[in-house]
Formats: structure tokens, sequence, C-alpha cells
């Protein structure tokens, strides 16, 4: 979590320098660290960072936090069908639910990887104000 609050340091001293600050980008980032990095977290709790993605987005008109919804909203997904579906016939699909789990946090981990990228680096305008 230090490495987390170092980053949102980072990204509002980044923006007190002229550079924009996208405050739901910032809380879409912090839903998903909460989400995949404490522990005993449920799959639910991975939910309002759609919500921030889609406001993001429409904040921005970026399309790449439109990807980002659009990624975060199908793994969110996978991860509940996964979830619900195995509390219910862990016995019978065991050996399928846990490496299809390591697959969905694989994919996780990847799209919080690029939603820093995202949120670090802004889009370039073309065709912009000189």
């Amino acid at each position: 979590m230090l490495l987390f609050i170092a980053l949102l340091v980072f990204y509002f001293v980044r923006s007190m320098n002229g550079c924009t600050l996208n405050v739901n980008a910032a809380a879409m980032i912090y839903c998903c660290a909460l989400f995949l990095f404490t522990t005993r977290q449920h799959e639910r709790y991975q939910i309002p960072a759609i919500a921030f993605a889609v406001l993001a987005w429409l904040e921005t008109r970026d399309k790449r936090y439109g990807v980002i919804t659009i990624w975060l909203s199908a793994v969110t997904f996978l991860n509940e069908a996964i979830v619900l579906t195995g509390e219910t016939y862990l016995d019978t699909l065991y050996v399928y639910i846990v490496p299809a789990l390591k697959v969905v946090a694989v994919f996780n981990l990847a799209l919080f990887a690029y939603m820093l990228y995202v949120a670090i680096k802004p889009q370039k305008i073309k065709g912009g104000a000189k």
C-alpha cells in the first residue's frame, strides 16, 4: 500500500506542475489496488472501479479509458462468475476453478498495470493549440 500512496502523491504533485488531474482515474486505481493487494477481499469490491472508469472515460474522452472500462467489466464479470459457480460446485469443478481464477488474476494484474500507464502518461492531443 505504501507504493500506491507514493503513486498517488506523485500523481497529485504532477498535477500541480501543469498536468491535468483526473480524480476519477485516481479513484479507479485506488479501488483496484484495494481489491488486488489487500487480503480477504470479496469479488464485488471491484465493482466501484468500473463506475470510476466510466466517469474517467466521460471526463477525458480518452479511448484508453474506454478500453479499461470494457476490460475491467469483463474481468470483474469473469471473476464473479467463477467464484459464485465455484461456491456452488466446488467439489466437482475444483480442477477447473482454481486454474481459471489464476488466469483471471493475471489478467487483473495486467489491467492494473495498464491503468497505471494510462493515468501517468497523458494522451497526446492532435492539432491542439500551440
